[in-house]
């Protein structure tokens, strides 16, 4: 009998589950059931890959899809909330034609392109850059803060480069006091005062350039007035932006200095690193190495010992492009993926080889390399190529 009963209530038990089951049908059974059909991408195109993280979301020229939810939240500021189509080849074009019209002079046209590079690829940080640079030149402020804001709103190491990078670049310089600038890009001025004593005024000069190099918005300063003992970083007490670049500072020192908050500091002067010539005999003996992620997104050029040019980037994602433009004209084109290995970088990609004229000569699919890296201040050194970031200062 106990058995008898134990059986009919697991047969309820388990009908009660069945029920449950039964209503609670997923709401994504039309998609198990019907799965989703992905285009084949793997045919062979005649158009260069710039970004295969853009490629491999299906995002070719000839095959513009819409982004992801994730992509349109996190570019909403630049989209106003639509699903941004990114085409980064379009994109590309439209950016190279802005710089053609920059060095014409035709600042109208050279707006419009920028735009249109955006609007082609939402996610490509360059563009707003130089858009951002171009509104400060012609005195629009509120359009470069807003183009900088879209850089905010990409949320990438490569956008964060390029805002810290406009706390030092000239064209901005008239921003400088603008509340909207200096929180988007965390602008603090930092002074570089020598302590009562140091004579090395060469060791201020070049620690203030090794500082803007660093993106950090450093300048010359009048001598300290206190005693110092070590070389100490002071910053405005209660001022959490001063505190912030204080911080930035210690980073970037290979022997961290003192941290001291001071109530002698205010915003209209916030920080101050004051050094002490026994601690620093040089500017390179107080600075730590540049990192590679320092160079995310970036621009980087170099010239080749037989004439030709390279341009060269990398995202932080684990892609890479590499274009190298002949002496006659002829170019190669380098997308894909990079690895980095201790003092090396390797790279698995995809090789695209056209006339002076653009049209496609061969294409190579898996191709593989490895170059040596030494990281510089300026830039990298792969092999005997030494890649400097690109200028930019406006040609007058």
């Amino acid at each position: 009998m106990f058995f008898s009963l134990a059986a009919t209530r697991f047969t309820v038990g388990m009908l009660a589950l069945f029920v449950l089951l039964s209503g609670c049908k997923p709401s994504d059974e039309a998609d198990r059931t019907n799965p989703r059909v992905f285009a084949n991408s793997g045919e062979q195109s005649s158009d260069t890959i710039q970004d295969l993280d853009a490629w491999l979301h299906a995002s070719t020229p000839n095959e513009a899809k819409t982004s992801n939810d994730e992509t349109s939240a996190n570019n909403s500021f630049a989209t106003s909330g639509s699903r941004a189509a990114v085409d980064r080849m379009k994109a590309t074009k439209h950016f190279e034609q802005g710089l053609t019209h920059a060095k014409a002079g035709a600042q109208d046209k050279e707006i419009i392109a920028y735009e249109a590079a955006i609007d082609s690829d939402p996610t490509w940080a360059r563009p707003r850059f130089e858009l951002a640079k171009l509104h400060a030149v012609l005195g629009a402020a509120r359009k470069a803060n807003d183009a900088l804001k879209g850089l905010v709103s990409l949320a990438s190491v490569s956008g964060d480069n390029f805002l810290r990078r406009a706390r030092v670049t000239p064209e901005f310089k008239v921003l400088q006091k603008d509340a909207t600038f200096r929180t988007a890009t965390r602008f603090v001025p930092i002074e570089v005062s020598p302590a009562r004593g140091t004579k090395n005024k060469k060791l201020i000069r070049d620690l203030v350039q090794g500082l803007r190099e660093r993106l950090i918005p450093a300048h010359e300063g009048d001598t300290w007035k206190g005693k110092e003992r070590a070389t100490t970083v002071y910053y405005a007490k209660r001022n959490t932006s001063a505190e912030e670049a204080a911080l930035e500072v210690v980073r970037s020192a290979s022997l961290p200095p003192r941290v001291v908050s001071s109530k002698y500091l205010n915003s209209k002067r916030p920080v101050v690193l004051v050094l002490v010539e026994s601690d620093t005999a040089s500017a390179g003996s107080f600075l730590t190495d540049k990192r590679l992620e320092d160079f995310m997104g970036l621009p980087l050029e170099a010239k080749g010992a037989s004439g030709e040019r390279h341009s060269f980037s990398l995202d932080k994602t684990g892609f890479f492009s590499w274009k190298t433009v002949l002496k006659t004209g002829h170019s190669e084109e380098k997308t894909g993926r990079y690895h980095v290995s201790s003092n090396r970088l390797s790279f698995s990609f995809r090789l695209t080889k056209r006339t002076p004229s653009g049209k496609v000569q061969e294409q190579e699919q898996g191709r593989r390399s490895s170059s040596q890296l030494q990281l510089r201040e300026q830039g990298l050194l792969l092999d005997s190529l030494e890649f400097r970031v690109v200028s930019t200062g406006r040609s007058k």
